[in-house]
């Protein structure tokens, strides 16, 4: 079964069901994004990987050092979106680009989230946008019922 080819999904009718898995951000403190991630939006540890030499895939940045990527989510990534953040031991923040401006959350509580993020000491602009690690940008939505796939 491929999204290229859904006839071979089990039948001429079966639609592919293509989803995005995860999506990356590079932190520079990872305990305190993962702080960030728990408290704020909810989402949990999922599984952790220790990388002792450089990523030669250059997907977490050009940099010639150790490194970790721990998945978070709500849940596994078959049934839910999932965070990759990548962290690059030596590198205390990294540039920021104009091309990622804004990550859309959903949340059980907006209120609660800002109210953590808050706590934190996170700032929340005038368009209730929590500029969270590393300078990312999230907005709050309140968590969609009866969907098959969180984001």
């Amino acid at each position: 079964c491929s999204a290229e080819n859904p006839a071979t999904c089990g039948g001429s009718h079966a639609q592919a069901s293509v989803q995005p898995l995860h999506y990356v951000l590079r932190v520079s403190d990872l305990r305190g994004a993962l702080r960030f991630f728990e408290e704020v939006l909810g989402l949990r540890p999922i599984r952790h990987e220790e990388h002792p030499a450089a990523c030669t895939l250059t997907c977490n940045g050009e940099y010639d050092t150790a490194w970790s990527k721990t998945m978070v989510g709500y849940a596994t990534e078959d049934v839910a979106y999932c965070l990759e953040l990548t962290h690059n031991y030596g590198v205390d923040h990294y540039k920021r680009g104009n091309g990622h401006q804004l990550i859309g959350i959903e949340v059980e509580s907006v209120d609660a989230a800002f109210q953590a993020a808050v706590h934190l000491g996170y700032k929340i602009d005038n368009y209730n946008v929590v500029h969270g690690p590393d300078g990312y940008r999230y907005r709050m939505m309140p968590q969609t019922t009866g969907e098959r796939f969180r984001y």
